[in-house]
């Protein structure tokens, strides 16, 4: 399969190779994509969350931060390898 992508896209992705953040063009769009899924993947987290309050069933908002700020972790330190 090709996507096609918009011309600031492409220049975009030329400049972050260009600089050394990621080795291709495939690597930055596998993780573009990998990035896509975690976000669907927390979209359904987030409305489960909410069926889940709807029915009375609540959490306390610090685990809830706790849970979001160790997501964001492990997503900065994917990153930060990618980029050594």
């Amino acid at each position: 399969m090709s996507a096609g992508l918009s011309p600031e896209n492409a220049q975009y992705l030329q400049e972050i190779v260009a600089r050394g953040e990621y080795a291709s063009a495939k690597d930055a769009l596998d993780e573009a994509v990998s990035l896509l899924r975690r976000r669907e993947a927390f979209r359904r987290d987030v409305e489960v969350g909410r069926a889940d309050a709807r029915a009375g069933n609540l959490i306390p908002a610090e685990d809830v931060f706790d849970s979001i700020e160790r997501e964001l972790e492990e997503i900065e330190a994917t990153a930060r390898l990618k980029g050594e």
